[in-house]
């Protein structure tokens, strides 16, 4: 669908911003360090007062280590505390 209004605009010299979605993953492993990889995502997600559509919906892992995924969800818990106050 993108190209068909590209292409359409472009016919007439016409500008236009494309909207993708905004549903950018995020994924992450158990090597990551998970204080900096939450606190970057907090950030992302946060920014601009949502003018940049960043939002990191989906946070995937690598390996289907349960204990890094619950260690990261609570870095990420931490972190949000830690920034709100």
């Amino acid at each position: 669908m993108a190209k068909i209004v590209a292409a359409a605009a472009a016919k007439h010299l016409t500008p236009v911003t494309l909207e993708l979605g905004g549903k950018s993953p995020v994924i992450v492993d158990s090597t990551a360090d998970f204080d900096m990889t939450a606190r970057k995502v907090l950030w992302g997600r946060s920014t601009n007062s949502g003018q940049v559509n960043l939002h990191f919906l989906n946070i995937m892992g690598l390996d289907a280590n349960v204990k890094s995924a619950d260690m990261f969800g609570s870095r990420v818990h931490y972190c949000a505390r830690a920034i709100a106050g």
